[in-house]
This record gives C-alpha cells, sequence and structure tokens, in this order.
C-alpha cells in the first residue's frame, strides 16, 4: 500500500425495529439475533435494545425497521447513528 492511498473502513451496521421514541433526537431500537445452538442445531432467538441518535429529528414511526451504525459515544448510553 503507498503513503498516498487512505484504507477506506467498512463500517458494519445493524437492522432493528422501532420500540419506542424517547425525548426529541433519541429512539430506541431493538435489534434481533438467530443463531443454531452449537450442541443441539435448535434455533435461538435473542435481542439487544439500543439508544440511537435521530439528528435531523427524521419522522419514525413505532414498529418501523430502520438502519443503524456504531458513532463516537454522544452520551452515556448513546453511541449509535440512524441512517435511513
Amino acid at each position: 500500500m503507498k503513503k498516498t492511498e487512505v484504507k477506506k473502513r467498512i463500517i458494519k451496521g445493524l437492522e432493528g425495529k422501532v420500540v419506542k421514541l424517547t425525548g426529541d433526537q433519541t429512539i430506541k431500537v431493538r435489534v434481533e439475533r438467530k443463531y443454531p445452538h452449537k450442541k443441539y442445531g435448535k434455533i435461538i432467538k435473542e435481542h439487544k435494545n439500543y439508544l440511537v441518535h435521530n439528528p435531523d429529528n427524521t419522522e419514525v414511526k413505532l414498529g418501523q425497521k430502520v438502519n443503524i451504525v456504531p458513532t463516537k459515544p454522544i452520551s452515556k448510553t448513546k453511541s449509535w447513528l440512524l441512517v435511513k
């Protein structure tokens, strides 16, 4: 790689459903994950809730699917950003 080339970082985002509209620029998103059990093969569902920053006050409704990406910490619990 040459000195002038810039290495691009691929930012992996998550997809989830809006669970709660909290405050002016904050939404709560639930991300579900499915995977098979290592030994038995049963499909296991897990979920995790993320507080997401909505900088432009984009119109978001409950139950809507949204994409989120990690960002620098905005507050104590908010370190994700809403991407449409």
